[in-house]
């Protein structure tokens, strides 16, 4: 796996198999994407895969991780950065809490979902 890469959540039964990962890319925003596919999928969403992303750029993310810092939450850098997500928010809610934490902390982020 990248050093710029974690994996939030994974799950997989017969029905549904999910992943949720958090990254770095090379403009070194955050990026978290996650796919839910299989049968269950389709039957809630009318297709068999389930596609979801969110984007907090660069300056934005460099402000989170000093709120981070000042909370005392030891995140000084984007490894810290994703350290601290797969603590937080390794679960199947993993984006709806992150938005919710996002929204409260005054972070700006994209969201993007493809059915």
């Amino acid at each position: 796996m990248h050093p710029s890469m974690v994996t939030l959540y994974e799950e997989s039964r017969p029905e549904i198999k999910i992943q949720i990962t958090a990254s770095i890319n090379e403009k070194s925003d955050l990026l978290i994407q996650g796919v839910d596919s299989g049968e269950l999928v389709k039957k809630l969403k009318g297709d068999f895969d389930y596609e979801y992303f969110l984007t907090i750029r660069q300056v934005d993310k460099n402000l989170l991780i000093n709120q981070l810092k000042r909370k005392n939450m030891s995140v000084h850098n984007d490894q810290d950065l994703l350290r601290w997500l797969k603590d937080s928010f390794s679960h199947n809610e993993s984006i709806s809490s992150l938005i919710s934490f996002l929204e409260k902390e005054k972070i700006k982020f994209e969201t993007f979902f493809w059915v």
